[in-house]
């Protein structure tokens, strides 16, 4: 039985996208487990009527500690006040752990725990699936507000390692979780094909992504173009919205003639899981600012085998052959596995069934949290 500990996690932001929604499963999860945590979070701008990521802590029963935001024209200003309102919040609430979630956390979470009367340990999670720059300030802040590293594979901890020196003795990595009983091939519950204007018998690929222009959209289409000439009844469903997407997908669908085989479902709140679940296979060419991909491990969890590229941590999360396919992502080469995996309903069922396996195995949130709880102990013991 692990021990009680006390814990504030840090997380420099108020949107309810990218990796907030692992840090508050996190959150949620050690709570549940019998430890007191705190999320210090960012302030939401006014007049935002969506999900907030203090509004769903508050939802969940998750102590919120609201900083000010730093990316306002008074951002340096609002860096110093947080600093000062979390060094006054650890006074006020003796700690275990301060955990933070990107390098800015790290530095006001590091700075406030050094300021105050306590000496916390300070655990720091790399969230954006790349190794961290050899930079003078993540340099810094490993050595001296860092007590323990986490990222999110074994390759990229072997980088940053090498890269940064940082010791074998305070790193580890730990899979970026989902909940794999939420999403389970059993959790579609309705045929939304239909709705979505997808007859009887065509084969469906998705993506689950933003829609901006570093997110290769372009590569994507000029692939569905080749494939539909073998595949003519293809249709590729695309989920997400972006400032940008007339510019990035909708229109350069059109002048790839591609209106009957490209459906865009827009950002989705409700029927995610029935929407995703009229995919035969996943795509997904570049991890956005969540650097986890999210999307793929709950695609994944579904029972989806995956075409996705060389970048990112994607590689070491869809083994090439095992749970999909592989690809260096140019049009031809993206095409080739679109009409591979399209005309094999075998292949299909296959990796679909490997990437359930991998995703409960290795994607299960009370791993992830159990995995997290032994690293805790481990620093604690360590420095204390």
């Amino acid at each position: 039985m692990t021990d009680q500990l006390k814990i504030l996690h840090i997380y420099s932001d108020w949107k309810w996208t990218g990796p907030s929604e692992p840090v508050l499963n996190l959150c949620v999860g050690l709570k549940k487990n019998g430890h007191q945590v705190t999320l210090a979070c960012l302030e939401s701008p006014e007049r935002i009527s969506g999900r907030t990521l203090a509004g769903e802590a508050q939802r969940r029963q998750v102590p919120v500690l609201v900083l000010k935001d730093t990316r306002k024209l008074t951002g340096f200003l609002s860096i110093f006040r947080n600093i000062n309102k979390v060094k006054t919040w650890l006074n006020d609430h003796p700690i275990d752990i301060v955990h933070t979630h990107s390098p800015l956390d790290n530095y006001i979470g590091g700075k406030a725990a050094r300021k105050s009367g306590h000496d916390p340990v300070l655990i720091r999670t790399n969230h954006h699936g790349f190794p961290l720059d050899g930079s003078l300030r993540n340099k810094m802040l490993m050595e001296v507000y860092t007590d323990g590293y986490l990222t999110l594979s074994e390759k990229l901890l072997e980088s940053d390692r090498l890269t940064m020196g940082i010791s074998p003795e305070k790193s580890w990595w730990v899979n970026s979780a989902v909940d794999p009983e939420r999403f389970r091939p059993e959790s579609v519950t309705k045929n939304l094909r239909s709705s979505l204007g997808i007859p009887d018998g065509a084969v469906v690929g998705g993506i689950v992504a933003r829609m901006q222009r570093h997110r290769r959209f372009d590569v994507l289409l000029k692939a569905v173009a080749l494939a539909v000439k073998q595949i003519p009844d293809l249709k590729i469903v695309i989920i997400g919205r972006g400032t940008n997407r007339e510019e990035v997908a909708i229109q350069p669908a059109k002048k790839l003639g591609l209106e009957q085989n490209v459906i865009f479902a827009g950002y989705l709140k409700d029927d995610y899981i029935n929407t995703v679940g009229v995919f035969d296979f996943g795509i997904f060419l570049m991890p956005g600012s969540d650097g986890s991909c999210r999307a793929v491990r709950e695609l994944m969890a579904l029972g989806k085998p995956m075409i996705v590229a060389y970048r990112g941590i994607l590689p070491e999360m869809v083994e090439d052959g095992r749970q999909g396919i592989v690809v260096k992502d140019t049009p031809e080469n993206l095409a080739e596995a679109i009409i591979r995996m399209a005309k094999d309903q075998d292949l299909r069922a296959r990796y679909g069934a490997a990437a359930r396996e991998k995703a409960v195995r290795g994607f299960s949130l009370d791993q992830s949290i159990k995995q997290t709880e032994q690293i805790y102990q481990q620093v604690l013991q360590k420095k204390h």
